[in-house]
């Protein structure tokens, strides 16, 4: 029998939700809970990490296989995130899997994470002058403008916050251009 060998991945925003997680990687498991100094989330959907010093960022720490590796690499979309490496100080570990307490963890754990590349990445254009009207028309051409560019987690956001807070068309509008540069 083979042995599968694995790495540590440290989870940020919507993939610290156990359940997206393993939507994404079906083989990963949690190992452990802590956070990465001297960095903060942001972003409207806090989907980036950025150097500040003094700052903690929450974090899930989660051991995967080179298959969830490959996944993650499509989740996060490579032209606009790059993969990095950074320390992860715990404050609890998954006594299932892991052979020691935390504070045997205290010099910190090295995982793999995504960064985007550019923080202050532009708002994508949207083809939407000349488009059908129909709201539902509109927030399907914005969504696929946004993915494109890797931000799947941005477009969810528009959709939810135009369905929920929304009250007439020009108020979902005034939200899908929050998101997307209209063309």
């Amino acid at each position: 029998m083979d042995k599968v060998h694995r790495k540590f991945f440290i989870a940020y925003g919507s993939l610290m939700n156990v359940d997206k997680m393993v939507q994404v990687c079906p083989e990963s498991y949690v190992f452990g809970w802590g956070s990465i100094q001297d960095f903060e989330l942001e972003g409207k959907a806090l989907e980036n990490l950025k150097s500040s010093a003094g700052c903690n960022v929450p974090v899930v720490l989660y051991s995967i296989t080179a298959e969830d590796e490959m996944e993650l690499n499509s989740f996060f979309d490579l032209e606009v995130y790059r993969k990095g490496e950074l320390n992860v100080i715990l404050t609890d570990v998954n006594d299932m899997v892991a052979p020691y307490s935390a504070d045997y963890y205290r010099e910190g754990i090295k995982g793999l994470v995504y960064i985007m590349k550019d923080g202050n990445m532009k708002k994508p254009t949207a083809a939407l002058v000349g488009a059908n009207g129909n709201i539902y028309n509109l927030i399907g051409i914005a969504s696929q403008a946004l993915k494109r560019v890797g931000q799947r987690k941005l477009a969810e956001e528009m959709q939810i916050r135009i369905y929920t807070k929304a009250s007439n068309y020009d108020e979902a509008i005034q939200i899908l251009m929050e998101y997307v540069e209209v063309e």
